[in-house]
C-alpha cells in the first residue's frame, strides 16, 4: 500500500513506536531529528555517554548487536536506516520514522534561504509603488534610501 503522495509505503506505526518510541532510544531519535533539521545527512554514528542498561538494551534490540562495554553508547545511523529499511518498518529508512515519532521536520538552512529570498524580494519591491509622501519624481528619496539602509543593518529586515 502507499500513501498516494510520493508513492512510497507508509512507515508501520505500530513496530516503529516498539523500536524507537520509547524513552530509552528518544535520544537516538533526537539526534536523528536535530541531523536532518541541521540539513546534515544520517551518515554518521551518534554518541550517547553514560548510557543506561535500558538504553543499551534498546539499541541491542534494534540492531540485533550487543552495544560495546564501557559507558558511552554508539550508534551508526546508517546501520539503523538499513535496519529500518530491512525489515520494513520504516521503508523510507531513518529520515521517514523520525517524523512519525517527532513531527514534521523543518530544513532549518533551508527554510533561512527561502526567508532570506522573500526578504530580498520584499526588500527591492520597496522602491516600487512610491506614496507621494516619500518620493522625489516617481521615486523614492535619498532620505528613504538612507532610512531602508539603516533598517536592514539593524536586522529589521527580519522582523
Amino acid at each position: 500500500m502507499t500513501d498516494g503522495v510520493n508513492g512510497t509505503v507508509p512507515a508501520d506505526s505500530a513496530r516503529l513506536h516498539r523500536l524507537l518510541g520509547g524513552e530509552p532510544t528518544a535520544w537516538l531519535v533526537q539526534r536523528a531529528r536535530d541531523r536532518l533539521a541541521a540539513g546534515r545527512p544520517l551518515t554518521v554514528a551518534v554518541t550517547l555517554t553514560d548510557a543506561t542498561a535500558a538504553q543499551r538494551r534498546a539499541v541491542e534490540r534494534l540492531t540485533g548487536r550487543p552495544p560495546r562495554s564501557g559507558t558511552s553508547l554508539s550508534v551508526s545511523l546508517p546501520e539503523v536506516d538499513r535496519v529500518l529499511r530491512e525489515s520494513g518498518t520504516a521503508p523510507g529508512g531513518l529520515a521517514e520514522a523520525v517524523v512519525p515519532l517527532t513531527g514534521p521536520v523543518r530544513n532549518l538552512p533551508f527554510a533561512a534561504e527561502v526567508g532570506a529570498d522573500a526578504r530580498r524580494a520584499a526588500w527591492a519591491e520597496l522602491g516600487n509603488g512610491c506614496p507621494p509622501l516619500v518620493c522625489v519624481g516617481g521615486q523614492p528619496s535619498a532620505a528613504v534610501w538612507r532610512l531602508l539602509d539603516l533598517l536592514a543593518a539593524g536586522g529589521a529586515q527580519r522582523r
